[in-house]
């Protein structure tokens, strides 16, 4: 992952917990705070954060990837507004438009390995998210990102797991709104 998802951990964590909760989690980790934002890091650095963070707050690692994937939309939403904007005008039409913003980003990250997404069975009070990547155990963050979405557009949500990515070929969210 690039370093610009490591900083967001950091900030996420210094925001939320204080500098010396986040100190904490990178020495448990034996991750360096250092992220260059436009650099890909390994996989592995990003994962051990978020066991450290597990272990540091207490919380099982998914609640950590839920928790940074709803932070990380709010953030972005902030810091690439001019993005968010063109994205879409409502929450399902966000939602349809999730791999243009992954296509749009990949110009300026040539190593991102995006995820991709695929909207089925939508109604007025419902539709299906497919999650399909080639990283394991991130539906939690996925979720947390869709509630962020929804908050976005003041949209509330219910999100249910239909399927995961450990049991299937990618993760399936039914998400009820409306």
């Amino acid at each position: 992952m690039y370093g610009l998802v490591n900083q967001g951990i950091r900030k996420m964590v210094t925001q939320s917990f204080g500098e010396e909760t986040w100190e904490a989690i990178c020495d448990k980790s034996g991750v360096e705070d250092v992220f260059v934002a436009m650099e890909p890091y390994p996989d592995e650095v990003t994962l051990s954060l978020v066991v450290a963070a597990s272990e540091v707050l207490g919380l099982p690692p998914e609640q950590v990837l839920h928790a940074f994937g709803k932070w990380w939309i709010g953030n972005a939403a902030r810091e690439y507004k001019g993005i968010f904007n063109m994205t879409g005008d409502s929450f399902q039409e966000f939602l349809g438009n999730l791999n243009s913003i992954h296509s749009r980003v990949s110009h300026m990250l040539p190593k991102l390995t995006p995820p991709s997404f695929k909207i089925t069975d939508q109604t007025d009070s419902s539709l299906v998210v497919h999650y399909y990547s080639q990283r394991q155990g991130l539906s939690p963050m996925v979720e947390g990102m869709i509630e962020g979405i929804s908050e976005w557009f003041n949209t509330p949500v219910k999100i249910e797991l239909i399927d995961s990515a450990e049991s299937a070929d990618h993760a399936i969210f039914h998400v009820s709104f409306g």
